[in-house]
């Protein structure tokens, strides 16, 4: 009994030995945590880059429409700044039915196409013209708009043809010739042997050939993944029978005038056309400490063009790096991460014309670590594009837009881009 009396005596005057403790530390003077570490001649500056600090240049990038790239929508039409965009579609199964020695006569045929809703050019018309023509070719995972395969859709045959108007929540049917769809199912495929499977492999395609008599562009929803009642559709119909054919894999290629250089800058959705900005940050001391990093484009309105989805809010940028000046993956970017650039808000319904990217400060950290020789990636600019990352509207794979800036030699300096850094350097650290 004694034990435990003693015990509960200890356990009752812990809590009063501990708070003594405590009223006697805050009597003591309070220690400078950290202050060792803190070094006494940091010097916080800013730097506004100047105008000679700052290369623009306009390029077509390598990046692809297709549905491999992630493109979900083809465009066909012909408008404004002669832009053209081309649609087009493989087919990937076969039938027995309608294909092969025992396939029976097509007594009748019909493409079907969904709209995307996206439209550009004189989009209060709504009028689109096309032809559904066979190309004597298949296209790549990475097709680009070439004179060659624009040549080659323009001379190619076609199975029908689509004149009427665009409607963004119906599908649009065209009529196609029985005999040329025959014979094009026939000839579209042939079966290969690979590592003793029977696999199919595409020989022609369908291409969606544009007219120049409506002055639009409009957007169909490709072969696109999971929906597949969605995809475009060949229903061809023999005997008592109708045998659906729904695209396999699509891509559309694009062209339009955009011009190189100048005073101001365009980057082009579909195409796409963007923009590397070089950045001359020579100085900045290479042992600087990047706080923050802000750059500022101004929109020149009266030189851009947008179709029904109106002026982006979003954009993005590509750190360039090595991969991105190689023929196959020109102004591709992506290896090194996608930097937001925000479209600048006026209040809560309408935004400025200024577009703004302020998370630099990693990117030119990384640039100068590699400048003084401690890893870090090599400067060789930004590449600014439409957006085509999931977390946002895939702008630049869907759509023949264009946004024009004010570039370095902008008559107004007020709307030249503009980066401002800001940074700390130790007083007595050299460059």
């Amino acid at each position: 009994m004694r034990y435990i009396r003693q015990r509960s005596f200890l356990l009752l005057l812990l809590p009063a030995l501990l708070a003594g403790f405590l009223l006697a530390a805050c009597n003591d003077d309070p220690t400078p945590v950290g202050s060792t570490y803190l070094p006494q001649n940091v010097e916080f500056r800013s730097y506004t880059l100047k105008q000679g600090d700052f290369e623009v240049t306009t390029g077509i990038s390598a990046a692809s429409n297709s549905t491999a790239e992630g493109a979900q929508t083809v465009l066909v039409g012909k408008a404004a700044h002669g832009t053209v965009a081309q649609s087009l579609l493989a087919f990937t199964t076969a039938d027995s039915i309608i294909s092969g020695s025992a396939a029976k006569p097509v007594i009748s045929a019909t493409f079907t196409l969904r709209s995307a809703v996206y439209r550009y050019g004189d989009t209060a018309s709504r009028k689109i013209s096309f032809d559904v023509v066979v190309l004597d070719r298949v296209f790549s995972s990475n097709e680009k708009w070439s004179d060659a395969l624009s040549a080659s859709v323009d001379a190619a045959p076609a199975l029908g043809t689509f004149t009427g108007t665009y409607n963004d929540t119906t599908a649009i049917t065209v009529n196609l010739d029985p005999a040329a769809t025959q014979k094009f199912l026939q000839e579209y495929f042939t079966y290969d042997s690979v590592a003793g499977l029977r696999a199919l492999r595409t020989l022609k395609t369908i291409a969606l050939r544009a007219h120049d008599n409506t002055g639009m562009v409009a957007s169909f929803i490709g072969a696109i993944g999971g929906l597949d009642t969605l995809r475009p559709a060949l229903n061809i119909k023999v005997a008592d029978t109708t045998i659906i054919l729904r695209a396999g894999t699509s891509a559309w290629i694009a062209s339009n005038d955009i011009p190189v250089g100048g005073k101001n800058f365009i980057i082009g959705a579909g195409i796409p056309v963007r923009a590397l900005i070089n950045l001359n940050i020579d100085s900045i001391p290479d042992v600087a400490t990047i706080h923050k990093a802000e750059l500022i484009l101004h929109m020149d309105t009266a030189n851009s063009s947008f179709g029904s989805a109106g002026t982006p809010n979003f954009l993005a940028t590509y750190i360039a790096t090595d991969t991105s000046f190689a023929p196959l993956s020109y102004l591709k970017g992506g290896t090194s991460g996608l930097i937001p650039v925000d479209r600048i808000a006026q209040d809560s319904v309408k935004f400025t014309n200024i577009f703004r990217m302020t998370n630099l400060a990693p990117t030119i950290s990384s640039w100068l670590h590699n400048r003084r020789g401690t890893g870090g990636l090599k400067n060789q600019g930004l590449i600014l594009a439409f957006n085509r990352s999931g977390n946002h509207p895939n702008y630049e794979a869907a759509t023949v837009d264009r946004v024009a800036f004010f570039g370095p030699d902008a008559a107004d300096p007020a709307l030249r881009p503009s980066l401002t850094i800001i940074y700390s350097v130790q007083v007595d650290a050299k460059k």
